[in-house]
């Protein structure tokens, strides 16, 4: 009897210091890494590369590789944190709509442009490189396009419009895109949408 209870305390103090090991092992286990939140956000744009680029409203443009995220602002070169719109063109520069302006990046510098540059607004919406190439800029003051050096106006057409709206708003371009006919169509902020084929307008007054 006495042998029996020697052999039960030597495993109870056995399965305690387990346990206790186990326990220690546990504390002692590395703590995942936490994920940095990107806040703000309002669109995400993926480049020919695969690098995800996320917009933000204050905080510049957040790229990521797939390994870590940076944030690239107006201490790198940007003319503004709010980042509004993103495209690539053919040669991999990407441009960059933001709350001053337009800024291209070739992955090492910024160039900005402004409307000393032709910009018809510096408040940047949109922005769409059409299959032709074209490329368009939406801003809050009407549509501009960029030939490589300069943007030059490109003026809508005003349809009659029976509603009260607010005429502030009237060339406050809140949409651009390509249809699978290679049309152009323009959203405005109280016009409803004109679709531009290439060489008239629809509605055309």
């Amino acid at each position: 009897m006495k042998n029996l209870l020697l052999v039960l305390l030597s495993i109870l103090s056995i399965s305690c210091q387990s346990q206790e090991k186990r326990t220690s092992e546990m504390q002692k286990a590395p703590e995942t890494k936490k994920v940095e939140q990107i806040g703000q956000y309002v669109g995400v744009f993926q480049d020919s590369k695969g690098r995800y680029w996320f917009q933000t409203l204050e905080k510049g443009v957040a790229k990521y590789d797939g390994n870590e995220l940076i944030y690239l602002t107006t201490k790198d070169g940007l003319p503004s944190n709010r980042i509004v719109s993103i495209v690539e063109d053919k040669s991999g520069i990407l441009w960059f709509g933001t709350g001053a302006g337009i800024s291209n990046y070739d992955g090492k510098t910024f160039t900005n442009f402004s409307e000393k540059d032709g910009l018809c607004s510096p408040m940047v919406s949109n922005l769409l490189i059409d299959s032709k190439g074209n490329f368009w800029v939406g801003t809050w003051g009407g549509v501009s396009t960029f030939d490589g050096r300069k943007f030059k106006d490109f003026t809508l057409t005003t349809p009659e419009v029976n509603t009260p709206i607010n005429p502030d708003t009237k060339n406050w371009i809140t949409e651009i895109m390509e249809d699978s006919k290679g049309n152009i169509w323009f959203g405005r902020d109280g016009y409803g949408a004109i679709k531009f084929d290439g060489k008239s307008m629809t509605p055309d007054s």
